[in-house]
């Protein structure tokens, strides 16, 4: 039997579960920006520019794609995505600073964020977690 069932407390608990926020953070990451778009869905080449030769060159030797921006060179921007979430939601925030430059300047505040495509893959999470969360409320599992 359902005794409760708090909708914000259950979507704070499914954010702040470890796989969730996986999830978000790969979306962000290797679904989004290393394909080369940002939330909006915009090629990043489009916004701050393609890769220099010099660059081409560093990303062919270490095996990188060269032919987007994916502004993953190290991995250390990547890694710093974390997901904070609140009541009614969740923020992302990364640190956008490599080498004393601001990736936001010259990519947008946007590379941080989900695209449509990505929100829906996360509500379809979501909808996947709250069934799972009733059936087992009924002891139907």
């Amino acid at each position: 039997m359902i005794t409760s069932l708090s909708v914000d407390k259950l979507a704070y608990k499914i954010t702040n579960n470890t796989e969730t926020k996986k999830l978000i953070i790969r979306l962000n990451t290797d679904e989004q920006l290393f394909q080369g778009i940002d939330s909006t869905g915009r090629d990043l080449d489009s916004i701050g520019g393609s890769y220099s030769p010099r660059t081409i060159e560093i990303k062919k030797e270490k095996g990188q794609p060269y032919d987007r921006v994916t502004l993953k060179d190290t991995g250390e921007f990547y890694e710093s995505f974390k997901v904070n979430p609140y009541k009614g939601g969740f923020s992302i925030s990364a640190d956008a600073i490599k080498d004393q430059d601001d990736l936001t300047k010259e990519w947008g505040d946007e590379i941080i964020g989900l695209t449509d495509a990505s929100r829906n893959e996360l509500v379809n999470h979501y909808r996947n977690e709250i069934i799972r969360e009733i059936k087992r409320k009924l002891r139907i599992v």
